[in-house]
């Protein structure tokens, strides 16, 4: 990244599983598919990628009202159970790829979710807004996580 990372958007999940249960969900495609993109009936998949490796790639695609909606980035650090970093870039959003950092912290009641979204200082203005994003988006990877965890042990 050639620009300098001066804002933080944050948001925070608790979770009622443990650590290395979310930090395996960051990893599953069909887990951060359905957070992204949900069971919206009008999306069109295109594609779920992921080589979970220092220095590999995700890529979650799909189409919606013709317009595609991507999100990708590279995996800087992994250290299971309680750390990721990556970059972070979404077509819809004139923004070059940003930095997330991710804490997970075991809880007794569950993992704590701790992100970090490093933005460039002229993005000011859509702070609020990334953090909202954020909030809802770890609501709904949650319910992703819950969800596959119960048709596993059916």
């Amino acid at each position: 990244m050639d620009y300098k990372l001066t804002l933080q958007a944050t948001a925070a999940h608790q979770f009622c599983v443990g650590a290395e249960q979310v930090f395996l969900g960051w990893l599953d495609v069909e887990i951060m598919y359905a957070a992204f993109f949900g069971s919206n009936p009008s999306l069109q998949l295109i594609s779920c990628q992921s080589d979970p490796v220092v220095g590999g790639y995700f890529a979650y695609a799909a189409k919606l009202n013709g317009i595609d909606r991507n999100h990708t980035g590279e995996y800087l650090q992994l250290r299971k159970p309680n750390k990721l970093v990556l970059t972070w870039q979404v077509n819809l959003v004139e923004l070059p790829p940003s930095k997330l950092s991710i804490r997970i912290e075991d809880k007794p009641e569950g993992a704590l979710l701790l992100l970090a979204h490093e933005l460039p200082l002229d993005w000011a203005e859509f702070v609020a807004n990334a953090e909202m994003a954020w909030t809802q988006f770890l609501i709904d990877f949650d319910r992703a996580l819950m969800f596959k965890n119960a048709n596993r042990n059916l």
